[in-house]
């Protein structure tokens, strides 16, 4: 039915420092349920192809992304072992936009 649909594990992502934290909101935790959840995918016929997660709107923490973006390549990795073609990144949102040195040090960490 979803032969030609492509699935991304959406993720939990935690901010000490965000106006909307959406830590415990959406997604499944990266370490406990992420590998589970391809391996269902693989046996029942599913493409995953990537990785999301948002840290929260207005996050002000530079390091909740490196926390994230280190989980979404442990995520990566596992999906690739697994034998997933691991191809996309979904960082989500909540960049500082009206702060430039905040917004250039979350660029920085995203790259």
């Amino acid at each position: 039915m979803f032969r030609y649909s492509s699935l991304i594990v959406r993720f939990k992502s935690e901010a000490k420092k965000a106006l909307c934290p959406l830590g415990d909101k959406y997604g499944c935790d990266a370490e406990a349920d992420a590998a589970a959840l391809m391996l269902l995918a693989k046996a029942l016929g599913l493409k995953v192809t990537g990785t999301s997660f948002h840290v929260g709107s207005g996050c002000s923490e530079v390091e909740a992304y490196d926390r994230a973006i280190e989980k979404a390549e442990n995520i990566f990795k596992v999906g690739e072992m697994i034998g997933h073609k691991m191809e996309l990144l979904d960082v989500g949102g909540g960049f500082p936009g009206i702060d430039d040195e905040m917004f250039e040090e979350v660029g920085t960490a995203i790259d």
